[in-house]
């Protein structure tokens, strides 16, 4: 599947009309969320179609994002960048104020430890929004 997902990679904007439409609908659920983050990790963020509305809902924030596909990450635009795996993020404990993460989960096969790194990596009051398929 990982060498699909690169082999596809440079095609993959034209398509992700999914991706975007959750990603609108993740954008419209922060007008709700008092959060003024200074740190912000785009986990999972492909091809970067999240880094425009969240630079404009925090102008201040430090936005970086994680994926696992260096061909994804090679077209982001925007905000710096970090081959990982969501499973084994190379961040601080407790360092990062808001974790996104638009249609990442499902894709997972140990989505415990991923969990468990998104907890570790989350300051204290922090805030992990994300998507995934589902009856909702």
């Amino acid at each position: 599947m990982r060498r699909s997902v690169g082999q596809l990679a440079g095609k993959y904007p034209r398509y992700d009309f999914l991706a975007r439409e959750v990603d609108g609908r993740m954008q419209e659920r922060l007008e709700f969320i008092r959060l003024a983050p200074g740190r912000i990790l785009d986990l999972g963020c492909s091809c970067g179609g999240s880094v425009a509305g969240l630079r404009q809902r925090f102008p201040a924030a430090w936005l970086f994002g994680l994926d696992a596909e260096p061909a994804m990450l090679r077209q982001v635009k925007g905000m710096p960048v970090v081959t990982a795996r969501a499973q084994s993020l190379p961040l601080r404990a407790e360092s990062v104020d808001l974790v996104w993460s638009n249609l990442l989960l499902h894709w997972l096969e140990e989505r415990a430890s991923a969990l468990a790194e998104i907890r570790r990596v989350l300051k204290p009051g922090g805030l992990f929004l994300f998507s995934t398929l589902g009856p909702d």
